[in-house]
């Protein structure tokens, strides 16, 4: 997968984030540079990584469709809101090649649905989700679940996958904080 877009949200997700962490320690001079760093980056990345045609963030020279990228510049409010909902609609509809197969990345995911408006396709995304694992038998949650291939390892082989990892329990975070 490439990672330049993903990567330029995370990266004006954080500067975000810093410059309210700043902000909080009264560190205006620091909250300034931050909020104009998040600016330029965001604006950059709407002129050079989003394809107007199409309607989403692309990757690379190669224009790759992800999930991770989508996802990031949501999070990171590099658009509005009604505009994240609409990129998260072509981007299911797409099915990029470039899935989904950790929780974590599924988490975010179901954040920027959450982020969107879209609460009930969260929740419909996280029953399909995690409670795949829950029909193959799962009293924890996965480090890796491919819905598509459940045996799926990045070690080659399954039996070394940790079967309970902290980055998997998701659904305990979202629901206590969104559908309470």
């Amino acid at each position: 997968m490439n990672k330049q877009s993903a990567m330029q949200g995370v990266y004006i997700y954080c500067a975000k984030k810093g410059q309210k962490i700043a902000e909080l320690l009264g560190d205006t001079e620091k909250a300034e540079e931050l909020k104009k760093e998040a600016e330029a980056k965001t604006a950059s990345a709407k002129k050079y990584l989003f394809d107007e045609k199409i309607g989403l963030f692309v990757s690379g020279d190669e224009k790759q469709i992800n999930y991770a990228s989508q996802v990031w510049m949501i999070l990171a409010e590099a658009v509005s809101g009604e505009e994240g909902a609409e990129i998260l609609e072509r981007l299911v509809e797409l099915k990029p090649e470039k899935g989904m197969v950790s929780p974590y990345m599924n988490h975010h995911f179901v954040e920027a649905l959450l982020m969107c408006g879209k609460k009930d396709q969260a929740m419909e995304y996280m029953k399909y989700y995690w409670g795949g694992m829950i029909s193959y038998g799962a009293d924890t949650f996965w480090e890796l679940y491919n819905p598509e291939n459940p045996a799926e390892s990045p070690y080659g082989s399954s039996i070394v996958n940790s079967y309970c990892h902290a980055w998997s329990c998701t659904p305990t975070y979202l629901l206590r904080k969104y559908f309470n």
